[in-house]
């Protein structure tokens, strides 16, 4: 593991590499701001760095209505190929999982249905 970290660090070098996290965590940021602006969408974490936790579903959904919905989300993100966004339990809820870490990684102010 020494030896990516390395490259890294010898590619970017420490400003570079300060640059980018602080790149993808404010990324994250409008990421979030803009789920949040969605019906149906609770981003249920504080995002600081570069993570995003989501449910969807209705207001006031029960937790398997939410269940289905959150899992139907991230299998049309998968279908799409676009960006990989994954599922995994957190506070006993089914949520996707959105993690900022691709230096390509662009926001263009559209979100897709």
């Amino acid at each position: 593991m020494a030896l990516p970290t390395w490259a890294v660090l010898r590619s970017l070098g420490r400003q570079g590499v300060r640059d980018q996290v602080a790149r993808h965590c404010g990324i994250a940021a409008r990421i979030a701001e803009r789920l949040n602006q969605a019906e149906g969408v609770r981003v249920l974490n504080d995002v600081v760095l570069n993570q995003i936790i989501v449910s969807f579903g209705p207001v006031g959904a029960d937790a398997k209505t939410r269940r289905a919905a959150t899992q139907s989300v991230i299998n049309r993100i998968a279908a799409q190929g676009t960006i990989f966004v994954g599922g995994a339990r957190w506070h006993d809820e089914w949520v996707m999982r959105i993690s900022v870490i691709c230096a390509a990684t662009q926001v263009d102010g559209r979100i897709r249905d």
